[in-house]
């Protein structure tokens, strides 16, 4: 495993850490549900991709708000919990791998019950 992959995987565990113990805190905070998909540091780890899915979907947009508005916050809980240079800057991204998935099952459900 390379270092960028072991960074990922730690910024992942992490973030979805502090996330979880700020998130009752947080507006409508009990009426969804986020999670970590993926976390991609760019080589130079400066920045960083971290995709999200949110249950129900029609938070999406609530949640990633939520999360913007709190970047800098998690930023500094980060500093603290991982021995890194410098925390790399977050790009929040919505993961639309689950969305597409399910509405590819919706089709295809929808195809066997036409037979």
């Amino acid at each position: 495993m390379s270092r960028i992959d072991r960074i990922n995987k730690q910024l992942g565990i992490e973030i979805s850490s502090i996330i979880s113990k700020e998130f009752s805190n947080w507006r409508g905070a009990n009426k969804y549900m986020i999670t970590i998909t993926y976390v991609k540091c760019d080589r130079d780890i400066m920045e960083a991709k971290i995709g999200i899915s949110v249950l129900p979907k029609n938070y999406t947009g609530t949640a990633l708000l939520e999360l913007k508005k709190r970047t800098k916050n998690i930023a500094t809980k980060l500093k603290k919990r991982i021995k890194i240079r410098k925390i790399p800057h977050i790009h929040w991204e919505v993961d639309k791998t689950e969305r597409q998935a399910q509405e590819l099952d919706d089709v295809l459900e929808e195809i066997k019950n036409q037979e």
